[in-house]
């Protein structure tokens, strides 16, 4: 924190930062809002699942469960980390004004392309190699056991990875409102879900009701096409 605080004063103008009135803050903390929605209904439903698997099944269920998730998050996660570049790329260009549309949209194809490849290959290549993935980092104990709970969680985080240039996009054009509502309500429809299916199905249940949250994202494709359309 304090590497990237000096690096940002030095890229400032005047070596510090200064507000041009409360119209600004208030929209920082306006959009910054939204933002919070997002993140507090993000922690619900990363652990909900776990915590109604334990109940339910017991912890060493709940364990299991966990290290399913560890794994196949991956899906997501390197696409969406490896190319977070984009969010800035797109930032820069809508600052300077409409005219860069083009390039935005074109921004967009490409980021589109590369998270969805990347997903779909990683994607592949961990439900071809999955007894393999346990026994080298689980144990021998894992293997063969639950394959239905980790191919739909791998499911669900591809459908995520399919998400992110849009996600990416709409919030470097402002609308963060609506990603925070479409993100918050496809995971209370995913919080409602576990609690009914976790019970009556397991591991299964828990991996089955995170894909409302995977679905629900999709919305954000539609949205950002319309969006780019009008800029």
């Amino acid at each position: 924190m304090l590497v990237r605080a000096i690096a940002l004063r030095r890229l400032l103008p005047a070596k510090r930062f200064e507000w041009s009135g409360r119209a600004e803050a208030g929209a920082l903390f306006r959009y910054g809002g939204w933002m919070w929605l997002t993140a507090l209904a993000g922690v619900a439903y990363t652990s909900a699942d776990r915590i109604i698997v334990g109940r339910s099944l017991g912890p060493a269920a709940a364990g299991q469960y966990n290290i399913y998730v560890q794994i196949t998050q991956l899906v997501h996660f390197i696409p969406s980390s490896a190319l977070a570049f984009f969010f800035p790329t797109f930032s820069r260009l809508a600052a300077q004004g409409s005219e860069r549309r083009g390039e935005i949209a074109l921004a967009y194809r490409k980021c589109l392309f590369a998270t969805s490849a990347a997903a779909l290959g990683i994607a592949a290549a961990m439900m071809l190699s999955w007894p393999v993935l346990l026994r080298t980092f689980v144990g021998a104990g894992f293997v063969g056991g639950q394959f239905g709970a980790a191919g739909l969680l791998t499911v669900n985080f591809l459908l995520l990875a399919l998400c992110v240039a849009p996600y990416y996009v709409l919030l470097a054009l402002g609308h963060a409102r609506a990603v925070a509502v479409i993100s918050t309500f496809s995971m209370l429809a995913a919080l409602l879900l576990m609690a009914l299916l976790i019970p009556r199905y397991g591991q299964e249940g828990a991996a089955l009701a995170r894909l409302a949250y995977g679905v629900g994202m999709l919305v954000l494709l539609q949205k950002a096409r319309r969006v780019l359309k009008c800029i």
